[in-house]
């Protein structure tokens, strides 16, 4: 949904309808924050997406999606009645 809205206001579209205006503004203003992070020219959302850039976060701290190195751990939550 996010790179759908943002794909649309970056060709010139108006905001899709599927969510609120400003959702959908605050992921454009979150965006353009991360696009112009290095500087200008800012960079273009296919990039910041190769790079793994959370492109719609405000965060300059916490920007980039790392992967994980391990599995994550099982949940021991009981499923079955008692």
């Amino acid at each position: 949904m996010i790179l759908a809205s943002l794909r649309a206001k970056l060709a010139g579209l108006h905001w899709p309808r599927a969510e609120s205006r400003q959702r959908q503004q605050y992921w454009y203003h979150g965006y353009s924050i991360q696009s112009r992070f290095d500087g200008l020219p800012p960079a273009l959302l296919d990039e910041l997406l190769v790079d793994s850039i959370v492109v719609a976060t405000h965060s300059t701290a916490d920007r980039a999606s790392l992967p994980v190195l391990e599995p994550p751990h099982l949940s021991y939550a009981a499923t079955a009645p008692p």
